[in-house]
């Protein structure tokens, strides 16, 4: 196994054998086992292309080769936790270009890969969602084609998976088609500019209401402004802004002692971390908030200096 990614290969190889275990013929089984209602079965599509293994494995691990087939812009970095962007659209809103804020899980040098992925923007908060797929990569007519074998599985229960599973059931055949087509006739879009890098700091906002019984036992007109924030917080999400949020409201996370004294937090409050290119790009996103706005909620905007991330 060859791979850009330092460190023990050892683990990379663990990492890899996961996620083909993930994917595998037990998986695959075991999932069309269950009601289409409860779990959509992971999509297999296949194709051969007319091209080295070589040439197609350079095709989805680059930026350049991703814009030969799949999109005028695309970001990738071939490393675990690197970036596995595509923008389809590079015109739209920032978050809802194409793939933004998905990963690369896994590799095998030109054998296997895996990504993560999300649905287009028209599908609302399902988009915040992340699926994965897995690409394998074998010869096909004595090496002088490559045979591609797609599988995107780890879709979830409930009306809004099952129609981004209907839609990629269709996109990633087209995908693929496009990638044939790609070394049949050349390169299908002329994009050149590799894909804006997202949001590199991290800032935590702390959430306080305004009035305590709030959390518990809000109005009315509170509880309607409160869906709005959670909406809020969600279209964040989709956008790739979001890394986590929620509330802490139990007794066990109210400061106490010197704790209390260091942080000065009151209890209950709230917490979202976000990526933002500055500061002022934070506090926009929560003055943003209509809780924010209607005064239910005060926010407090901090630097985040991540000493380990996943």
């Amino acid at each position: 196994m060859r791979s850009s990614e330092p460190g023990s290969p050892s683990l990379r190889a663990l990492a890899a054998a996961l996620i083909l275990c993930a994917a595998g013929p037990a998986t695959l089984a075991g999932q069309a086992a269950a009601p289409a209602a409860t779990r959509p079965a992971p999509i297999v599509v296949r194709q051969t292309v007319p091209a080295p293994r070589a040439a197609v494995w350079e095709a989805w691990t680059t930026s350049a080769g991703l814009m030969g087939f799949m999109a005028p812009r695309a970001r990738v970095e071939l490393r675990v936790g690197g970036p596995f962007e595509i923008w389809f659209d590079p015109t739209a809103a920032a978050g809802s270009r194409g793939s933004e804020g998905c990963e690369v899980l896994a590799w095998i040098d030109q054998e296997m890969l895996s990504f993560s992925w999300s649905a287009p923007p028209s599908f609302g908060h399902e988009r915040a969602r992340r699926t994965f797929v897995v690409l394998r990569f074998s010869d096909a007519d004595d090496g002088r084609a490559t045979q591609v074998e797609l599988v995107h599985g780890g879709f979830a229960a409930g009306e809004g998976q099952a129609k981004v599973h209907a839609y990629f059931t269709k996109a990633w055949p087209f995908v693929l088609g496009n990638l044939e087509k790609r070394f049949r006739d050349g390169p299908l879009f002329e994009g050149t500019a590799v894909a804006d890098a997202p949001p590199a700091q991290s800032f935590v906002i702390f959430v306080t209401p305004t009035r305590v019984e709030t959390v518990m036992h809000p109005t009315d007109e509170e509880s309607a402004i409160l869906a709005q924030h959670a909406d809020h917080i969600a279209t964040l999400a989709d956008r790739a802004r979001v890394v986590i949020a929620g509330p802490c409201i139990g007794e066990s996370f109210a400061p106490r002692g010197e704790h209390a004294v260091a942080f000065a937090l009151p209890s209950p409050i709230g917490i979202v971390v976000v990526r933002a290119n500055d500061m002022e790009e934070a506090r926009a996103m929560m003055d943003e908030d209509p809780a924010v706005r209607a005064g239910i909620f005060s926010a407090r905007v901090m630097p985040l200096s991540v000493f380990v991330e996943r």
